[in-house]
């Protein structure tokens, strides 16, 4: 379930140019933890309004560039409706209708300036001289190549010292290769 996107129709690319100007947040947990403590819930708000409104207050408090979804909503145990399970199959879920307890599960990591620069290089390593193209090619030596990659990026893992630094890198490549997943396909 995607959230409303708090940057609006701005440009990725002036987006990532007014992000490299301002001062990179020194502690962003204790940020998005005030930012957080510091919200005001309406007790009229659904779950899911609560829950988009603290990722907003932590999107900017962490001069945050996106969103990613890990985790969504499960489907229901088919005891809905059969209108609803239609609308949850085209993706159309009523975020008013979901429950506190489905709103827990929800899981988003929030994409830092310095996370959409790991997956920008990632998507290099792993794509190659196709990373930038709208068509991609992929054929069954690509699972071979991925193999020399990972063993690039291990080393490029090694070398950083700041674990921030790690986990922008670890997850970028993960992300990658779980969206481009044709290596594990045609491997099997």
């Amino acid at each position: 379930m995607p959230l409303e996107d708090p940057r609006g129709d701005k440009d990725d690319n002036k987006i990532r140019r007014e992000l490299a100007k301002k001062k990179p947040v020194a502690d962003p947990t204790a940020a998005a933890t005030a930012a957080v403590q510091a919200l005001q819930v309406k007790p009229e708000d659904s779950p899911f309004t609560s829950y988009e409104a603290r990722m907003e207050a932590v999107f900017k408090a962490v001069q945050g560039f996106g969103f990613e979804l890990i985790k969504g909503i499960e489907k229901g145990d088919g005891d809905e409706e059969e209108e609803d399970e239609e609308d949850e199959e085209d993706g159309d879920v009523d975020r008013d209708k979901l429950t506190a307890e489905q709103v827990a599960t929800l899981r988003h990591i929030v994409i830092t300036l310095g996370r959409d620069q790991a997956q920008r290089r990632m998507r290099k390593l792993v794509l190659g001289a196709q990373a930038d193209r709208g068509f991609l090619s992929f054929n069954t030596s690509f699972s071979y190549e991925l193999t020399a990659k990972f063993e690039a990026f291990t080393r490029h893992y090694k070398s950083l010292k700041d674990w921030s630094d790690k986990f922008d890198n670890l997850l970028a490549f993960t992300m990658t290769i779980d969206e481009f997943d044709v290596w594990y396909v045609s491997s099997q």
